[in-house]
């Protein structure tokens, strides 16, 4: 018998452990490893089952990364226990705010070298329906919410849980959203019917079969991020889509305009300083990351950013920003000469001059 694994992501704490009780209970033989940062700076691993408690132990942070950590410690922790017995189900409980893809592949890697007696059958991210909406749209740091995982983490809780969910298999709710929230779910989450539940089904979760592939495309914000959700209950979402390039200049100088708010953002464009780079676009919580991508290769430049809000007033200024910094018929046709400083270095490095 092969042992089948849950990974659980989370924002919130009660989410998170009313998920993993839920887990333990429905599903036979099932043991829970949760890693957990301490407040001494520790990172705590602990392990039970429904008789209690089995191990309960520190792990150094060498480099002071709980993410790191984790995944170091994870799989060494997974071989010696199911090398004692194989359990059934095995729910993975990351630690809060935790970003689930690094630790994804590294559990699949050692499934795939014969090393993990096991299959991923799923990543679960459990966010409280009463909170996402503000979570995700809000401009709240992790800092702020006493929620960050190293002396470093400046991440905005947007930016946390949209990791978290994006990367998810399925996304479940504490309780029943209300319809503004679902709606904001279907936005956010594109075109993937039925990832948002409420009721929690244990033993359909453990009967799926992780991809990775897809799971990673849909974190990559040059991605392709198919939206299919209609604009209602004050949500909506933009495809600005273009062949033209945006103007450096005008981007530098109203980036907030496109960008800053109660927004998620994310996609590909380039600029005509940089004709060979794609720009990946990743905003979310108030906070926005433009950088360097990579080259197109073959593909043409373009430009696709799918921008989600809540705000009726935003649409109208992001739509608005968005044809404002598109290159002009005249530039297209008459601005030969892009070389020199484009005044994007802080974003997408130093231009080659050679």
């Amino acid at each position: 018998m092969t042992s089948r694994i849950v990974l659980v992501a989370a924002f919130d704490q009660v989410a998170r452990a009313t998920a993993t009780s839920a887990l333990l209970f429905d599903l036979p033989d099932c043991l829970v490893i949760q890693h957990d940062l301490s407040p001494s700076g520790e990172l705590n691993r602990r392990i039970w089952d429904t008789t209690g408690v089995l191990e309960c132990d520190s792990v150094t942070l060498g480099h002071g990364c709980v993410s790191c950590a984790t995944r170091e410690d994870l799989v060494p922790t997974l071989i010696r226990i199911l090398d004692q017995r194989t359990w059934t189900n095995v729910v993975v409980s990351l630690p809060l705010t935790a970003a689930p893809e690094a630790v994804t592949w590294q559990v699949i890697e050692a499934i795939q070298d014969g090393s993990l007696p096991a299959q991923l059958a799923a990543v679960l991210t459990v966010v409280d329906e009463t909170t996402v909406v503000d979570d995700v749209f809000g401009d709240a740091t992790l800092e702020d919410l006493g929620l960050t995982l190293s002396a470093h983490d400046e991440r905005a809780a947007g930016e946390a849980v949209c990791a978290q969910m994006d990367f998810a298999d399925v996304v479940a709710t504490l309780g029943p959203p209300d319809e503004a929230t679902r709606t904001a779910l279907s936005h956010l989450l594109g075109d993937r019917p039925g990832c948002v539940i409420h009721e929690l089904d244990a033993d359909a979760l453990m009967s799926r079969s992780h991809d990775f592939l897809s799971a990673q495309a849909r974190v990559d914000p040059t991605g392709p991020h198919q939206h299919a959700a209609h604009d209602c209950n004050g949500v909506w979402t933009l495809v600005l889509s273009s062949d033209r390039p945006l103007h450096p200049g005008r981007l530098y100088e109203q980036v907030e305009l496109i960008g800053a708010g109660r927004l998620r953002s994310r996609g590909r464009t380039w600029v005509p300083s940089r004709p060979e780079m794609v720009v990946a676009w990743d905003g979310a919580g108030g906070q926005l990351s433009i950088g360097d991508a990579g080259l197109w290769g073959d593909v043409l430049p373009h430009t696709r950013l799918v921008i989600t809000g809540i705000d009726a007033a935003d649409r109208g200024r992001v739509e608005r920003a968005f044809h404002d910094i598109l290159l002009t018929d005249w530039e297209m046709h008459n601005v030969t000469n892009w070389e020199g400083n484009d005044g994007l270095d802080l974003w997408l490095g130093a231009v080659d001059q050679e």
